[in-house]
């Protein structure tokens, strides 16, 4: 999530220069273009409305989620809403990676 922005972008990257198979979780499809270019698949969703379906088969999620500092509270709320999606299921892999927006 949020791999249109500095950490993300640098993460998914990370990812594809390392040889894993990666989907970019974005909001905008025009700005991921822009950021990540052409060929790099993406999921387009807010990470607010993300399903446990959207998830399945993922073995881990990064969390790149940033936001104003007026807004710091949203990632608890992301936070929250990820592990609610994620309980009962087997433990995937998970990092969190937090951006200041700019």
């Amino acid at each position: 999530m949020g791999a249109a922005g500095k950490a993300g972008h640098a993460v998914v990257t990370e990812a594809f220069s390392r040889g894993h198979e990666a989907i970019a979780i974005v909001r905008d499809h025009a700005r991921a273009t822009e950021v990540l270019g052409p060929d790099i698949p993406v999921l387009l969703r807010d990470a607010f409305d993300l399903s446990v379906e959207d998830l399945t088969g993922f073995d881990a999620v990064v969390n790149a989620f940033g936001t104003a500092p007026d807004h710091a509270p949203q990632h608890v709320d992301l936070a929250r809403h990820l592990v609610e999606g994620f309980r009962g299921r087997s433990s995937p892999g998970w990092s969190s990676s937090s951006e200041p927006a700019a």
